[in-house]
This record gives structure tokens, C-alpha cells and sequence, in this order.
């Protein structure tokens, strides 16, 4: 990919106009998974008919919660015209601070909740980071010429 400075102005404005995008799709991406994992929360309490405090559904909130965060810090990381793998580990810290401030800092009582909320929250940051780390292994795997496979990789198969 070229640098920056070797864009022409076209693909320059482009790929500013992505930059100004990443937050926006987080919001977005966020504002998506979050209304997906109310619907899907909803008829699941009323599916299994779990009162509101059962562990069941306590569960199901981290899941739920995991996902959304996951969601938010993909949708941005795409977004991105370079430097993926950097823009989610930028968007997993802030979202990570967010949900350190919201659940946890912020509160007058916390509770075993409020923890595992922010625990939910912070691991679905990484398991985004993570995401984007292997889908950069796999395509870099992919996309690797032929010519420059390392000898060393290759297995020996000499007779004996």
C-alpha cells in the first residue's frame, strides 16, 4: 500500500473522509448490536419465561454485552482505511475506559454487576482486537507470493 504521500488527491480526500467514518461506525455498529441483543435478550426471557435476576438471564447479558462491544470495535476497525489492528487497539482501550468509567467509577453501590458488565464489555474489546489480528495473519497468509516463502518453511520431502 502506498504512503500517504504518494496518494493522488482523490484517494487522499477518500481516505480522510474514511478517518472521519471510524467513529461514527462505531456508533453505529454499537447502536446495531445494541438494539440486535435487546431483541434477542426479550425473547429469550420470555421464551424460557426466567424472572428478570435469575442467573439465566444474567448470562445471557454478559454474552449479549461481550457481543455489542465486539460489534462496535469491528464496525470501526473496518472502517479504516489502514492501520486496522492499531485502530482497534485505540477504539478496545477507549471502549475499555468507557466501560471502566460507566460501570464502575461512576457508581455509588457497586455490585458484582457492575464488574461483570465492565468485565463483559472490556473482554469484548479484546476479543475484537483479537478478531482483527487473525483476519490480518490470514489475508497477509494469503496474499504472500509464492517466491517469498522461506526454504525453511517448506517441508523436506527427500527420499532417504
Amino acid at each position: 500500500m502506498s504512503t500517504f504521500s504518494e496518494l493522488t488527491n482523490r484517494e487522499k480526500t477518500v481516505e480522510l473522509v474514511r478517518w472521519m467514518c471510524v467513529l461514527p461506525a462505531v456508533a453505529v455498529g454499537g447502536l446495531a448490536a445494541q438494539y440486535a441483543s435487546g431483541v434477542l435478550y426479550r425473547l429469550a426471557v420470555q421464551g424460557w419465561g426466567a424472572a428478570a435476576e435469575s442467573n439465566v438471564t444474567l448470562s445471557l447479558q454478559v454474552v449479549l454485552r461481550l457481543l455489542v462491544e465486539t460489534a462496535a470495535i469491528l464496525a470501526g476497525a473496518w472502517v479504516a482505511p489502514r492501520n486496522r489492528l492499531a485502530t482497534a487497539l485505540v477504539l478496545a482501550v477507549g471502549g475499555a475506559i468507557l466501560a471502566l468509567f460507566t460501570h464502575v467509577l461512576s457508581q455509588s453501590h457497586r455490585g458484582a454487576t457492575n464488574y461483570l458488565h465492565f468485565a463483559a464489555e472490556a473482554g469484548g474489546a479484546a476479543v475484537a482486537v483479537a478478531c482483527i489480528y487473525y483476519a490480518q495473519k490470514r489475508r497477509q497468509r494469503q496474499t504472500r507470493p509464492e517466491s517469498s516463502v522461506d526454504p525453511g518453511d517448506q517441508p523436506d520431502v527427500r527420499a532417504r
